[in-house]
């Protein structure tokens, strides 16, 4: 078994606002920083989600290749605005759809089960996917009309029609759009298909670009 380690930050008052921590067991020691503003857990095993009400400033979370037994328990969580989950998890979409405070939403590694569930989240800003099962698990991302910030990898197995339509369809759909980044692994990316979206940041990875 390994070792459990909890490093802090503390603000200028000295109050523990940033933990990151490792190979834990459980959250009940989260008692200890009522003030907690970001939380990154790495590793170890928790039963559910019961010690983040000690924390009600919590605002920033990270799960990474964490054991848990209970993800939905997550979803009674009323204060984070960002999460990142790296793992595979079930029941993820189904526990985040309940959270409707979120603006910000990270899934890495695991599959997402069934994008349609996101549409709950009216004041969403920030999506990432890593993995997208299905052509319309891309299409219920368009209606997250707040978005400011995607990252999106297309999910395998459909036309280069299909995959340009999407991408054709983000300047009608995500209107405050300005930040995004495509993965597009087997696939053609053809620049004419964002014509006329106005972004700060674009990145394209795993591709063939296209210049007509």
């Amino acid at each position: 078994m390994s070792k459990e380690i909890i490093l802090t930050g503390k603000n200028k008052e000295g109050a523990v606002v940033n933990v990151t921590a490792y190979h834990v067991n459980g959250l009940e020691w989260l008692k200890e920083f009522p003030e907690l503003f970001r939380l990154k857990i790495t590793g170890g095993s928790i039963k559910n989600f019961s010690g983040l009400e000690n924390c009600p400033r919590l605002t920033e979370l990270e799960i990474g290749l964490t054991d848990i037994c209970d993800f939905s328990s997550l979803g009674e969580n009323k204060s984070i605005k960002e999460l990142t989950v790296a793992g595979y998890y079930d029941n993820v979409l189904e526990t985040v759809r309940n959270m409707a405070q979120l603006e910000s939403f990270s899934f890495i590694y695991g599959m997402p089960d069934g994008t349609e569930k996101l549409k709950d989240l009216k004041g969403l800003k920030r999506l990432h996917l890593d993995k997208v099962q299905s052509i319309s698990d891309l299409t219920n991302i368009l209606s997250l009309q707040n978005l400011t910030k995607l990252k999106v990898n297309m999910p395998q197995g459909y036309s280069q029609e299909e995959i340009d339509h999407f991408l054709q369809s983000i300047k009608d759909y995500l209107p405050n759009l300005s930040w995004l980044e495509l993965g597009m692994k087997k696939y053609e990316f053809h620049p004419t298909t964002l014509k006329g979206l106005q972004l700060r940041h674009f990145s394209v990875t795993g591709k063939t670009v296209v210049i007509a």
